[in-house]
Formats: C-alpha cells, sequence, structure tokens
C-alpha cells in the first residue's frame, strides 16, 4: 500500500477540540474520513505528498512556512505513530498558504524536478533516477495531486475551515 498523504478540512473549534484531547484524533479521522463512502472535504494525494513537499521548497525536511505545510507546516497534534505525525494548521494560516499556493503554476511545480537530487534526498517514493525523465502519466499524477490539493486549501480559506495533515 505504501504511506499515503491525507487533508482534512475541520473548523477551529475542532483543531482546539483535538488538540485538548489527542488521543481522540485518531477516532475522529476514522469516523470523518475512513468509515464513510465518500469522506466530504477530504483529500488522499496518495504516494505524491513527499514530491510535491520536495517540489514546493526543494528539500526534504522543514522548510520555511508556508510551503512547507506537508511534512511541517501547522501544529502537531494527536498521536505519532508512524513517525510523521499529525498536524493541524488554523484557518488564518491556510488562507496565507492559499495565498502562497495560488502563485505557483503546474509548470513552476515541476521546475524543481531533479531525479539524482530526490534520489540523495530519499523522496518517496524513490527510484527517480530509474524513472527519469517523467513520464506524461506521471506528470499528470503529480499536476493533478498539486491542483486537487491547492482546490481543497483555496476551498478552506474560502470557508474559514483549518486543515488536518497527515501521512499514514
Amino acid at each position: 500500500m505504501g504511506m499515503l498523504g491525507s487533508f482534512l478540512l475541520v473548523e477551529d473549534a475542532t483543531i482546539d477540540d483535538l488538540a485538548r484531547e489527542p488521543a481522540t484524533v485518531d477516532e475522529f479521522l476514522r469516523k470523518r474520513v475512513h468509515d464513510v463512502k465518500e469522506p466530504v472535504d477530504y483529500l488522499d494525494v496518495d504516494k505524491a505528498w513527499h514530491a510535491l513537499h520536495f517540489f514546493l521548497t526543494g528539500d526534504v525536511g522543514n522548510t520555511e512556512p508556508p510551503l512547507d505545510f506537508i511534512l511541517g507546516g501547522g501544529m502537531s497534534i494527536g498521536e505519532d505513530d508512524d513517525g510523521y505525525g499529525k498536524r493541524a494548521m488554523r484557518h488564518s494560516e491556510v488562507v496565507e498558504l492559499s495565498r502562497a499556493l495560488a502563485n505557483i503554476s503546474v509548470e513552476t511545480l515541476f521546475d524543481r524536478y531533479d531525479p539524482e537530487l530526490m534520489d540523495e534526498y530519499g523522496v518517496y517514493p524513490s527510484g527517480w533516477v530509474d524513472d527519469a525523465p517523467l513520464k506524461p502519466e506521471e506528470r499528470a499524477y503529480y499536476a493533478g495531486a498539486f491542483e486537487s490539493l491547492r482546490a481543497l486549501v483555496a476551498k478552506g480559506a474560502e470557508t474559514g475551515r483549518g486543515l488536518l495533515i497527515w501521512v499514514w
């Protein structure tokens, strides 16, 4: 299956509740995402999460906000059972992120594509050099994940909601 990047829009009040009771985060996510047929305001970018982080920041670790949101944005929330943890961004942070993402085109996103560096840094999924250059379907996969994520963040900014982020 692999590691999947997930994003869910929620109210700031929900973030506050989850921050007060971190042990409830997994149950909340199960009820809102995993136990429903079609989760609302949820996005799974599949295995594209780490490459998107790299394309946005040029690195694999925590970098500068707001574009570090996939791996470093917001505040830690919930149990850290997978090494990446779960994080939450309040509405004000989502507004800032939405503005930043609006200025990035898909073409600009791929300006940082560097298979040698991505393999050296261990960008998930691995094997960038072996698969270089990106095939049209791979490019469409990452571009689609980015565009969907940008749209979800914009929706959160427009509707006054924050964002939960987790890799599982």
